[in-house]
């Protein structure tokens, strides 16, 4: 089920794209919220500028607008810079979710993934991880289950356990929708909550990405190829 629903969100945001213009280098960070504002959608205009990936590249497109997109303009605090190059210790974003509120804003800290397109940043739809300190004072996520299902053991990362500073958890709303997003031994489940036992740190969960982002494109190539 996870599997199938990153690949029809991944899709679908790659499927309405057209204009594609190469941007300046993703900004990966991690960061902490300040504000996250809910702003009006002009919904006269058929596209917006949206990011999305291809290959090894981050590409701006003029993508069509879903009506029930919603917009937000995040101010994050910026905790640490991870690849890509920014001065200020704020930034601003335009973040566009089919969802309603980002799911990223309900986490402490993240990691995200932005571009900037005309002096604008644009969050890389649906692109983050929650992350947390560990004793040896690193940033690491828990196991990202999706994104290993995806790649169907055809990667050479591997999660490890991780030793978290702070216990972390995750409430299970729903056991038979969610469990399979707490797969043991990466988790322990206890009564309604799966604690991580096991991750990746900052540095493996771009190249994560980076691998997932690349085999969406592939299967969307495949796709468009057989039609």
């Amino acid at each position: 089920m996870m599997k199938k629903l990153l690949i029809f969100i991944a899709l679908f945001t790659l499927s309405f794209s057209f204009g594609q213009e190469k941007p300046n280098e993703t900004l990966v960070f991690i960061g902490s919220k300040i504000s996250l504002k809910k702003v009006k959608v002009d919904r006269s205009l058929k596209t917006v500028i949206d990011t999305v990936i291809v290959g090894n590249d981050t590409v701006y497109n003029k993508s069509t607008l879903i009506p029930v997109d919603e917009k937000f303009i995040a101010t994050y605090h910026v905790k640490e810079v991870l690849r890509g190059s920014y001065d200020g210790d704020t930034i601003e974003f335009v973040v566009y979710d089919h969802y309603g509120r980002p799911g990223f804003s309900k986490f402490k800290n993240v990691m995200l993934f932005v571009s900037e397109y005309k002096g604008t940043y644009y969050h890389q739809k649906y692109r983050f991880f929650d992350v947390y300190k560990t004793t040896d004072n690193r940033w690491a996520g828990s196991y990202s289950a999706g994104y290993y299902e995806m790649l169907e053991g055809q990667t050479a990362l591997k999660p490890e356990k991780i030793d978290f500073k702070r216990k972390v958890s995750y409430r299970i709303k729903e056991p038979q929708y969610e469990a399979e997003k707490y797969p043991s031994p990466f988790y322990q489940v206890s009564g309604n909550r799966a604690h991580a036992i096991y991750g990746n740190y900052v540095d493996d969960l771009i190249k994560l990405k980076s691998e997932v982002d690349k085999e969406l494109q592939r299967r969307l190539d495949a796709a468009n190829n057989s039609q």
